[in-house]
Order: C-alpha cells, then sequence, then structure tokens
C-alpha cells in the first residue's frame, strides 16, 4: 500500500511536507553563582544554602559543604567567603594549629597547650581567637615574603580588633575575666617581638619614647603577672591554665635554687660583678633609691643568665622581668644610661632564642639603639655584650 500524500494539481508532483513549528523555548535569567552539581547538570540552582533544594532532592552533594579554599594570586589573597565560611581565618587557624603553636616554646608539655587549650578558650573569647590569628598571620608574613604585605595587613587588623575588645574587659576585671586576659597578653609578647621593626630614631625596645613610655612588652609580662595575683590557688592549681602556672613555678624555684651555686662561666661572672661595682658606686646624679633599683634588677637578670645555661627557653628568658620593682617604669619612660647597660645585658640572653622567627634580628637591632643612646663615658661597659654578640657598632 502507497501512504497517501498531497499532490501539486497543477504539476502531479508531491509537495513538500510541512515544516513542524518549533515548540517555544522557556527562558530563565542565568546564575554564576549556583552550585557545581547544577551547572553540571545544566539546571538551574536555587542558591538556597547550606545545599540547595534539586541536591537536597536527589540526595546528592551541594558544593557549598565542601567550598574550595581561595586562591592564591600574586601577592594578594581575597578574604573570600563561601557560604558563612571566613576562608582567609581558617587558613590563620589551620597555620596556627599546625605551626605556629610549636614556635611559642620548647616546653614539649606546654606545646599542647598552645595548640588545644588556647584554641579552645578562644572559641569561647573573640579576643583570644583574633590574637591567635594576628600571631599565625605574621608568622606566614616571615615566610611568605611575596604575600606579606597581605599577612601583615591582616595581623594589624586582627590586633587592633582584640586589643579594643580585651581593653573593654579590663574594666572589669575578676575572675571569669582573668584567665582570658592573661592569655590575650602572653600571645601579645609574642606578637610584639614578631612585629615589624621600627627604625625612629627614639624607638627602642618595641616603642617610641616620645609617645608610649614604657615599652609595650614590658607592660604586657607586668600586667599578666598581676592577672596572675588575682586567681585563687584553685584556679592555678586547677583551672585551663594549671599548666602555665605550674610550668612557670617549676622554672621560678630551679632559678631561685641554682642561683646560690657560684657562677660556672668565670668570665661572665667578672664581667657582672665589674658592672654591679660600676652601679653601686655613688654618683651626684644618680640618687641613692635609683642605685638600688639598678642592682636588684642586675641581681635578677644575672639569675636568669644562669638558669638560661641548663634551660633554654621564653619563660627563661623573661623571667628576670617579673620580679623587678615598680620603681623601674619610671626610669624607662626615659631610659637612663644605667637602665641601657643592664638592657644591654639582657640582650645577650635574648640572643640565645635567636632562631625563633619572632626573635630573629632583635638582639642585633637592639644593640644598635642602645649604642646610639649610650654616653661615650658608658659605652665601654657594653664590651661583652657586644662580643657575645659578634655586633660591631656603626
Amino acid at each position: 500500500m502507497i501512504a497517501s500524500m498531497d499532490l501539486d494539481m497543477d504539476t502531479g508532483t508531491p509537495l513538500a511536507a510541512p515544516t513542524p513549528a518549533k515548540a517555544s523555548r522557556r527562558t530563565h535569567a542565568k546564575t554564576r553563582t549556583g552550585c557545581k552539581t547544577c551547572k553540571s547538570r545544566k539546571i538551574k540552582c536555587d542558591e538556597e544554602k547550606p545545599q540547595c533544594r534539586n541536591c537536597t532532592k536527589h540526595n546528592v552533594s551541594c558544593d557549598y559543604l565542601h567550598a574550595p579554599s581561595p586562591r592564591h594570586n600574586g601577592s594578594t589573597l581575597s578574604p573570600e567567603c563561601s557560604g558563612r565560611l571566613n576562608m582567609a581565618d581558617l587558613e590563620l587557624l589551620h597555620h596556627y594549629t599546625t605551626s605556629t603553636y610549636a614556635t611559642l616554646t620548647d616546653n614539649i608539655a606546654l606545646r599542647d597547650f598552645y595548640r588545644c587549650t588556647y584554641v579552645e578558650l578562644g572559641l569561647r573569647c573573640e579576643y583570644i581567637m583574633r590574637t591567635i590569628f594576628a600571631l599565625a598571620a605574621l608568622h606566614l608574613a616571615h615566610y611568605r615574603p611575596s604575600m606579606r604585605s597581605h599577612y601583615l595587613s591582616l595581623a594589624a587588623e586582627h590586633h587592633q580588633i582584640a586589643s579594643r575588645e580585651a581593653l573593654a574587659a579590663m574594666n572589669q576585671l575578676g575572675p571569669d575575666t582573668a584567665p582570658n586576659l592573661f592569655i590575650f597578653s602572653a600571645l601579645t609578647v609574642f606578637y610584639a617581638f614578631g612585629s615589624p621593626r621600627k627604625e625612629h630614631a627614639n624607638d627602642i625596645l618595641f616603642f617610641d619614647t616620645t609617645t608610649s613610655g614604657v615599652p609595650d612588652w614590658i607592660f604586657l609580662l607586668r600586667g599578666s603577672f598581676a592577672l596572675v595575683k588575682t586567681l585563687s590557688v584553685e584556679e592555678r592549681q586547677k583551672g585551663p591554665l594549671a599548666p602555665v602556672f605550674g610550668s612557670g613555678r617549676d622554672s621560678w624555684n630551679a632559678r631561685e635554687a641554682m642561683a646560690a651555686a657560684p657562677d660556672p662561666d668565670s668570665e661572665r661572672a667578672s664581667r657582672l660583678d665589674a658592672l654591679e661595682g660600676f652601679l653601686s658606686r655613688p654618683r651626684e646624679h644618680v640618687p641613692a633609691h635609683h642605685r638600688a633599683v639598678y642592682l636588684h634588677w642586675l641581681h635578677e637578670l644575672r639569675k636568669s643568665m644562669r638558669h638560661n645555661d641548663q634551660a633554654l627557653g621564653d619563660a627563661t628568658v623573661f623571667m628576670w622581668l617579673f620580679d623587678f620593682p615598680d620603681e623601674v617604669l619610671p626610669l624607662l619612660k626615659q631610659p637612663t644610661q644605667e637602665v641601657l647597660l643592664i638592657l644591654a645585658h639582657f640582650v645577650v640572653l635574648l640572643d640565645r632564642m635567636s632562631a625563633r622567627w619572632w626573635v630573629q634580628g632583635w638582639a642585633a637591632h637592639l644593640m644598635g639603639r642602645i649604642w646610639s643612646l649610650l654616653e661615650d663615658e658608658y659605652k665601654i661597659w657594653v664590651r661583652w655584650p657586644m662580643e657575645q654578640l659578634g655586633w660591631v657598632p656603626p
């Protein structure tokens, strides 16, 4: 059977079959921010977060739940967020818990404390977490020079916000806020050292004598010591910071016990004996009570030097600062020649830690600043510190 068809009545030839009308295509607004699963299936994504409806309906993974971190491009890094995640902050937290924490102390037991307990407390106190971010950013800036400006910017932003919040918390100082403020102070000491050094003419020991007076890091150390005193004995022994206080107490007791024995380093002993004799000598421009302060401070520094021979670490290096009298603080506002001599000998202790990223370069920098502020008659008394550092005047 031949199928019937339409013919041209004039020619008898078959007529062409009519072209069927094309169905109209429904259009919709395109989106460039939908999930990858919808894009691969070429369907519209409703962009609902944390998981779009299409992925929920088909029980498949939505890439909103596994957002990639922003890519590095040259010297900048966009702090983009995927959903509610701040990938720049997550990078800093990851770096702190995998690397930065281990650079803060040689005490293996305290390393886990820095890595775990500080972060756990930071989850309940924003200014602690921001200080952790700031410290991690400085660490990354030190080892990634191509992105230095980016990480320094992150560090400054986080620490400025943390400082404002911590300052507000100090107005309500008590057993609940003291532990958090202690952690902030301790981490900020590392931050002060790790920050870029200033080269101003009046810059000495991380501060500008024309504006701020007492060095920030000394103020923080003294402040942290005062915060400890506000805690009860039970809090210090059983609270979250007990490992830090226990380690500090053990180091302090060992330092005091070691100070009773003669110094095995005879050259160091003779140099410090000579300096002690010079500082104790009556001089017209030096009040007697100032001489007593200088001698006490030098005595505490000598004990830390002795202890540091066997227990290298940041606690040992800075421990002598916890017990110097408050009368020294006004003297630091306009550093006297005698204070500069004592600080020059402290630089020898600081140089022992120069392998750490946050201390690198500080010993030579401080010796240079001290040398520039010393009068000629006092420079002879810093020859020994200069020899220990191998530092040569410009």
